[in-house]
């Protein structure tokens, strides 16, 4: 009989540990919603960042923390509180006999998360900290996770500008005005080769339009010149034909008859008859 003692004192542990958390699943199915409350430890994963709408039903029960009478705080904590002592008051002075919510940003720091990522949320009866083996009505553990960082960075875009002046140096000729190059040194005072006159001319379309005037006068002076000398040169008439003829006669040395000699064209003059005196026969 007496080997049979420890053996059943086993077996009554054994049926009240069960029962025990038989009764704990059953209180969290009914009052949590989220987390939810049928699901099994550690089954559920959030992310820190993220907002958690937490929720839960009425609870109108003295059992484990009697809340028909006392308010009670929210708490988030470790799952293992003897290894990661991590705890953080969420809400305080809540009401449980009515239904509520709140909205939880998950904010666990990554030392804490370096040593458990379990954590749990705890209803206890409203106190100034925390008294981890008070009565409490818990949620199912769940493991937080670190948020994913981007490792994307965008490219650092940088624009560099040259101060410039804003009267850049021109140059112009025969009237067209060219634009030379701006200078890059901001400090320093650009010159200007254009100079302002009547009608605003520049200085290479006055010696442009000067040099035209100049070299226009000096061809109408040529053209002038060759008029005058034109004018002024008397004209010869051809030589006569007589002359030219004479000069071949003497040439060839034969003499002209008289007849063709200049100014002896004329035909030969009659000569008057000579009267005789009439012979009487």
């Amino acid at each position: 009989m007496l080997y049979r003692y420890p053996s059943f004192l086993l077996t009554l542990c054994a049926f009240w540990g069960l029962c025990c958390f038989t009764t704990a699943q059953t209180v969290q199915s009914i009052l949590w919603k989220v987390p939810d409350g049928t699901l099994s430890d550690l089954s559920q994963q959030f992310t820190t960042g993220n907002t958690l709408p937490l929720s839960w039903n009425a609870w109108n029960s003295d059992q484990y923390v009697d809340a028909t009478k006392n308010l009670v705080d929210l708490w988030a904590t470790s799952f293992d509180y003897s290894l990661n002592a991590f705890s953080q008051r969420l809400a305080k002075n809540l009401n449980l006999t009515t239904a509520g919510n709140f909205a939880w940003t998950i904010q666990v720091p990554d030392t804490s998360l370096a040593i458990s990522a379990k954590y749990v949320l705890r209803f206890k009866a409203a106190a100034s900290s925390l008294e981890i083996d008070s009565g409490e009505l818990s949620s199912p553990g769940f493991i937080i996770l670190r948020a994913i960082i981007s490792t994307t960075s965008t490219p650092d875009t940088r624009t560099s500008s040259v101060a410039t002046s804003s009267n850049p140096v021109t140059s112009s000729f025969s009237g067209s005005t060219l634009a030379s190059p701006t200078p890059l040194n901001p400090t320093a005072t650009p010159v200007s080769q254009q100079t302002s006159g009547s009608g605003g001319l520049t200085t290479g379309a006055k010696i442009g339009i000067g040099l035209g005037v100049s070299l226009g006068i000096l061809v109408l002076c040529v053209l002038a010149y060759i008029l005058f000398k034109r004018k002024g040169t008397k004209y010869s008439p051809p030589t006569d034909i007589s002359q030219i003829e004479e000069a071949d006669y003497k040439k060839y040395g034969s003499t002209p008859n008289p007849a063709e000699l200049a100014g002896l064209s004329q035909g030969p003059s009659e000569l008057e008859a000579t009267r005789e005196p009439a012979s009487h026969k």
